[in-house]
């Protein structure tokens, strides 16, 4: 996403909100969060999340999308 973000004229900082899809949410939040935070350590956009059966590719455990601002 960070990449995409830079090719597009934008950045992790310019991210508005978050929307994860998780497999097995009670199993994957705390190491998905602990992550997650690593990129948004403060001023944390907006997030929503809900849980998944899965996806196309085996071992997948989640997705991610956003909405970001160019400046």
């Amino acid at each position: 996403m960070k990449e995409s973000l830079t090719k597009a004229g934008s950045s992790l900082e310019n991210v508005l909100k978050v929307q994860v899809a998780l497999v097995d949410p009670e199993k994957n939040w705390e190491p998905m969060n602990e992550v997650y935070n690593t990129f948004f350590p403060k001023d944390r956009p907006a997030r929503s999340y809900f849980g998944s059966t899965g996806f196309r590719r085996s071992g997948q455990l989640l997705q991610i999308d956003c909405v970001a601002y160019i400046d």
